[in-house]
């Protein structure tokens, strides 16, 4: 694509944006710091637009060119915002450019705030909510030694928590040591339950366990072994049936299996006690392949008409008998 400058007296300008020219935008830069207000300003924010994207400018030296032969007072806000916006989507260093900190307001440093890294922060402007709003988004920036610029001093129980409860609980991970209490690991699990994978055991019990597996049964296999109690086992499983399948056998009961097949009938094949015909069938209309794990005495033409209308391929396990009916 090109951009084409006309000024009123005749002068025209023709720059290829997809060429990636530095010499092309110092000349555009130079062009419209000479031009009228209104024009000077529509003209520099479609530049900005196409800062980062397909067919625009991506290298480390062609916006700062631009910029500096226009004049950063040049710059419309509308300009900085979308500059900021490539900056927090691609990344600070990836796109190689720092917005000069006499530009970065309140609203611009918000945008910042919406990357992975500070770097594009000025420490002046790093305020513990947009802290909070790039730690959530990169936790692990918590675990970095040294800590980055402008964290000292800054973080506190109240970002720990927001740190611990982000990407569903994974950030708990770079939680540093001297947060973690018995305390703060429960009031992290109330929000983020799959946190537990990175709660130390010494802080979890058996009551704490239930309630996050009662949340979702499918943590159940994150649990510490000392915790997988056979109570802990039964709320998994209450909670999804699916679990069903890793359960210890020793906690199998006959009323837990009815259970379990009542909830999620295609269980039917983690069950060693004696099942329904009822049973099987409800398995079938679940999942037809699971026609292949019901006895032989109870594939009637009933049973495979529903295990084939779910599943065309349940065919290969249905009787002969039944199959030139």
């Amino acid at each position: 694509p090109f951009l084409v400058l006309s000024r009123p007296e005749g002068q025209r300008l023709d720059v290829p944006l997809a060429s990636g020219s530095q010499v092309a935008f110092r000349a555009l830069g130079t062009v419209l710091s000479n031009s009228p207000l209104p024009f000077r300003h529509e003209a520099v924010c479609a530049v900005a637009a196409l800062f980062w994207t397909k067919g625009g400018f991506r290298t480390r030296s062609e916006l700062p060119a631009f910029i500096a032969d226009l004049g950063v007072h040049n710059v419309p806000k509308e300009a900085w915002l979308a500059i900021a916006a490539a900056v927090s989507r691609h990344g600070h260093e990836a796109c190689g450019y720092s917005l000069p900190e006499e530009v970065v307001d309140d609203e611009i440093a918000d945008v910042l705030a919406r990357g992975m890294s500070f770097d594009a922060i000025p420490p002046a402007m790093l305020t513990k909510e947009r802290m909070v709003s790039v730690l959530q988004r990169n936790p692990s920036l918590l675990a970095v030694h040294p800590m980055p610029a402008g964290l000292e001093g800054k973080v506190d129980g109240e970002v720990a928590f927001a740190v611990a409860t982000s990407k569903n609980g994974k950030g708990m991970e770079f939680v540093p040591s001297v947060f973690v209490t018995r305390r703060f690991c429960r009031r992290v699990l109330s929000v983020a339950p799959a946190a537990i994978s990175h709660v130390p055991p010494e802080f979890l019990d058996e009551d704490l366990c239930v309630d996050v597996v009662s949340a979702n049964g499918s943590l159940v296999n994150d649990v510490p072994d000392e915790w997988r109690t056979e109570r802990v086992w039964r709320a998994a499983v209450a909670n999804n049936a699916s679990m069903f399948c890793f359960m210890p056998q020793r906690y199998r009961d006959e009323e837990t299996c009815m259970r379990v097949i009542e909830a999620s009938p295609d269980q039917f094949t983690h069950v060693d006690y004696p099942l329904r015909y009822a049973d099987y069938l409800r398995g079938v209309r679940v999942s037809g392949s699971l026609l292949a794990r019901v006895p032989l005495e109870y594939r009637d033409e009933a049973m495979c008409r529903a295990a084939v209308e779910k599943q065309a391929d349940a065919r290969a396990h249905v009787p002969k008998g039944i199959a030139e009916k």
